[in-house]
């Protein structure tokens, strides 16, 4: 996948770490409460802020943007009612990437689930903020699929993602973080200019 930004000019590389839940907590304990997305998972809930965070990703997506000095981050589940019309979601998206948009704007994204049964939509929905990210030319790692539930945080003085879930310990030791993250995702893709780590 081609990393640049919007001017064809290379971006800033962001660290990705995947970490046990210990580790993620104490790096929330520095972000603001505020700056949580909590349920139900709405555009209502999405926060702007210079760090942000959200837990108990499961079925729905999550969709980071940063730009170096602010992070926008929501939490969309797509059996919530009010997340039924798309649409609207598309266009309160539209309106922060624009808000955002400078040299360094980039993307993260992260959820979605198979189960017809229990989540129809899940996949549709990931699939259309990836198809957003890519329209308006901003590079983006992304994380689709598997079985497990995660939580993420970014923090921008560190410029890092943080993903966490509670199987990552067992294979810190053995294997490369990228070897480990095929085993939690059924689609990963890292931007070139990004970096994953443990």
């Amino acid at each position: 996948m081609l990393c640049t930004n919007y001017n064809n000019q290379p971006n800033f590389k962001s660290t990705i770490q995947l970490v046990n839940p210990d580790t993620y907590l104490r790096a929330i304990n520095k972000i603001y409460y505020d700056s949580n997305v909590l349920f139900p998972w709405t555009i209502k809930e999405s926060k702007l802020a210079k760090d942000v965070y959200t837990r108990k990703i499961y079925d729905c997506t999550a969709v980071g943007i940063t730009n170096g000095l602010t992070s926008f981050l929501m939490h969309i589940c797509p059996t919530e009612p009010a997340n039924f019309d798309f649409a609207p979601i598309k266009e309160y998206l539209l309106k922060k990437i624009d808000f955002l948009r400078n040299d360094y704007i980039q993307g993260f994204i992260l959820g979605g689930k198979t189960n017809p049964k229990i989540s129809p939509r899940s996949i549709e929905f990931f699939d259309n903020f990836v198809d957003i990210l890519k329209k308006e030319g901003i590079p983006y790692s992304k994380f689709k699929g598997g079985i497990y539930e995660n939580d993420i945080a970014y923090i921008t003085e560190k410029d890092t993602w943080f993903i966490s879930n509670e199987y990552f310990e067992r294979y810190k030791k053995d294997i490369k973080p990228m070897d480990a993250i095929k085993v939690f995702f059924d689609d990963v893709e890292i931007c070139p200019l990004d970096e994953l780590s443990w």
